[in-house]
């Protein structure tokens, strides 16, 4: 097995960027939200999170990937004037995607992470917890085939399960 390469290259605004979070930039991020990581990570990537988690996410991997602080700060300010929030988004759930799921850069989907809000920033319909990737997953089971017990009819005439 190769080791977990933290390095994630992105294309934002024309520029090739290298973004890395990696256990420090993530206790950071999770103490500077006060959100657990796996819930921020649905909350942005559905369509949910707010500028300054984004802020938060996208300064973080970029020191994780080299930058000083003041640059972090500085280029994501300029993201956030010129780029679209849509595609930042996507940058940020591309990033903590790929440091919580260990997983190699190419394996980072950022079309479907994008699928998740359309272009003109409205929800796709798309719940985290309906994703079978999702951490909430849950699958309905097929019919047990047994039959279900009736309930029994209580003296004030309601319903109630044995």
């Amino acid at each position: 097995m190769k080791p977990h390469n933290p390095l994630l290259p992105v294309q934002v605004g024309g520029q090739r960027h290298v973004l890395a979070l990696r256990l420090g930039e993530l206790q950071r991020l999770e103490a500077e939200t006060d959100t657990p990581l796996e819930r921020l990570f649905w909350t942005v990537s559905g369509g949910d999170g707010k500028i300054p988690q984004l802020q938060a996410i996208l300064r973080l991997g970029l020191t994780g990937g080299g930058m000083t602080e003041a640059e972090a700060e500085a280029t994501v300010s300029g993201w956030l004037e010129g780029e679209s929030l849509v595609e930042l988004r996507v940058v940020a759930s591309g990033v903590m995607s790929h440091a919580l799921r260990r997983a190699s850069p190419d394996e980072v989907d950022f079309d479907a992470l994008g699928k998740v809000t359309g272009e003109d920033g409205q929800s796709g319909g798309h719940s985290p917890a309906a994703s079978s990737t999702g951490p909430n997953t849950s699958e309905t089971a097929p019919p047990s085939g047994g039959r279900r017990r009736r309930s029994k009819p209580s003296p004030s005439g309601s319903t109630t399960a044995p």
